[in-house]
C-alpha cells in the first residue's frame, strides 16, 4: 500500500513531509553507522553516508548543518546507549546477579559485534586522537566510566577492579574483532573461566610501586643512523599524539630535525616508513611485556607480578605509545596492507606463547584485556590504582598456562 494512504484516507501533505523526512533520517543514520563500520573514521564523508542510505549526496546537508552533526546524533541515540547497556549488563552479572549464562552471552556479543558496536568502538578509537571525534565521544564514555569505576559509586574498590576488569575485556575484544584470527577462535570456556574468577574476588592487596616496565617508557630502534632513529621515534611519537593520517611527512621532519628529502629517500611514502616503525616495535614489545611479568613474577609472586603489569600498562606517562600501538590495530581494520603486517606479527607472537597452537582463547581473551585496558585509562586514568591483585589471584590461578 502507498504510505500517503492509512486507513483508506489520503494522508494530508504535511503527514506525507513528516514520513518522509523520518525514513530519511533513518536511512542515514543507519548509513552513518554501516559506513563507521565499514570505512572506519577517518572513511567517513558524506558521500559515504548518502550511498549506503540510498539518497542523494546533499541529503544530510537537509536535515544537518554537518555531517558531524548527523555522527553525534547516531553516537548519543545508538552507538554509546548500545555499549553503555552491555557494558552494565556484564558488570551486573559479576556484582548482583552473578548470572553466568548472562555474563557468557554479553560477551559473546562483543568479540562477535553488530555494525552498531563496531561503530561505537571505532568512534572511541578515533576520539583517542582526532578532536572532532573527542567533542562527541568524550563527555559519554567519562560519565559511562565513572559510573562504572568509581569506587564510591560501584560500592567499593573491590567491586571497581571486578567492574574495571570486564570492561576491559569488554573493549578489547570489540578492538580486535576486525582481526581475521579473532574470528576464528572460540570463546565460551574462556569467558565462564572469567565469570568464575571475578565473582570471587580476594582481599584488595596494594601493588608494588618500586618497580617500573622500563621497556614501556622508551623508543629505542637501535638503528646505527642517529637521523634514521629519530626520524623513527618521531613517527612513533607524532602517530601517538595525532593518529596516523593526521600525522605528516613535515610533521615527522620537524620533530626528528631533518630534512624531508632525508625521509623519502629512504621511504618512498608515510605508510612505507610506518610500517617499518610498525615491525621494529610490536616483535620487542610483546616479548618485553612477557619477560616483564616473568621477571617479576620471581620476585613478588605471579599475582602481584600481574597486577604490576596492568598498573604499568594504565600509567598516563605511556599514553602516547598506548596509543600509537591502538592506532596501528586500528589501521589494520581498513586496510588490507596494514592488516597483513599486523596479523603476520600478532600470529608469530601467538605461535611463541602458546607452542605453535597460535590464537588459543585464553591468548585472545588475554591481548583483549590489555587492549581494553589502555583504552579504559585513556578516559579513566585514575582506574590505574585500583587494587589489581583481588582479581589477578584468581585469574593467574585459572590460567591454563
Amino acid at each position: 500500500m502507498d504510505d500517503s494512504v492509512s486507513g483508506g484516507t489520503l494522508a494530508a501533505p504535511g503527514q506525507r513531509r513528516i514520513a518522509r523526512r523520518t525514513r530519511n533520517d533513518d536511512a542515514l543514520r543507519t548509513g552513518a553507522i554501516d559506513a563507521l563500520a565499514e570505512l572506519g573514521w577517518d572513511g567517513l564523508g558524506a558521500r559515504s553516508v548518502s550511498e549506503r542510505a540510498n539518497l542523494s549526496y546533499g541529503a544530510i546537508y537537509t536535515r544537518f548543518e554537518h555531517l558531524d552533526d548527523l555522527v553525534a546524533s547516531v553516537w548519543s541515540e545508538q552507538l554509546w546507549p548500545e555499549l553503555d547497556g552491555l557494558l552494565v549488563a556484564l558488570v551486573e552479572s559479576v556484582t548482583h546477579t552473578l548470572d553466568e549464562q548472562r555474563f557468557v552471552e554479553t560477551m559473546a556479543r562483543l568479540a562477535r559485534p553488530s555494525a552498531t558496536l563496531l561503530a561505537a568502538i571505532e568512534m572511541i578509537q578515533a576520539a583517542m586522537v582526532d578532536p572532532r571525534a573527542t567533542i562527541i565521544v568524550r563527555d559519554d564514555v567519562d560519565a559511562g566510566l565513572a559510573r562504572l569505576l568509581d569506587p564510591e559509586a560501584s560500592g567499593g574498590e573491590v567491586e571497581a577492579t571486578v567492574a574495571a576488569t570486564c570492561v576491559f575485556v569488554a573493549l578489547g575484544l570489540l578492538v580486535l574483532a576486525r582481526r581475521n584470527w579473532a574470528k576464528e577462535t572460540e570463546l565460551e570456556e574462556e569467558f565462564r573461566r572469567y565469570h568464575r574468577a571475578l565473582v570471587a574476588p580476594t582481599e584488595p592487596i596494594g601493588t608494588p610501586r618500586d618497580r617500573i616496565a622500563e621497556y614501556l617508557y622508551l623508543y629505542v630502534f637501535d638503528v646505527a643512523d642517529d637521523r634514521l632513529e629519530r626520524v623513527m621515534q618521531a613517527t612513533a611519537i607524532s602517530v601517538g599524539e595525532v593518529g596516523y593520517h593526521a600525522t605528516t611527512i613535515a610533521r615527522i621532519c620537524r620533530k626528528a630535525e631533518v630534512s624531508s628529502g632525508f625521509v623519502m629517500g629512504r621511504f618512498p611514502s608515510k605508510a612505507a616508513l610506518f610500517r617499518r616503525v610498525t615491525t621494529e616495535m610490536w616483535g620487542r614489545g610483546m616479548a618485553a611485556i612477557g619477560a616483564f611479568i616473568a621477571e617479576s613474577a620471581l620476585e613478588i609472586g605471579p599475582t602481584l607480578a600481574e597486577a604490576l603489569a596492568w598498573r604499568e600498562m594504565q600509567n598516563p606517562v605511556i599514553a602516547k605509545m598506548a596509543v600509537l600501538a591502538l592506532e596501528t590495530g586500528r589501521l589494520a581494520g581498513f586496510d588490507a596492507d596494514f592488516a597483513e603486517l599486523i596479523e603476520s606479527e600478532e600470529a608469530r607472537s601467538f605461535d611463541q606463547l602458546s607452542g605453535g597452537r597460535g590464537a588459543t582463547a585464553f591468548l585472545h581473551s588475554e591481548y583483549a584485556l590489555g587492549n581494553g585496558m589502555v583504552v579504559v585509562a585513556f578516559f579513566r586514568p585514575d582506574v590505574r590504582d585500583l587494587p589489581f591483585a583481588c582479581v589477578t589471584e584468581t585469574l593467574v590461578a585459572t590460567a591454563p598456562h
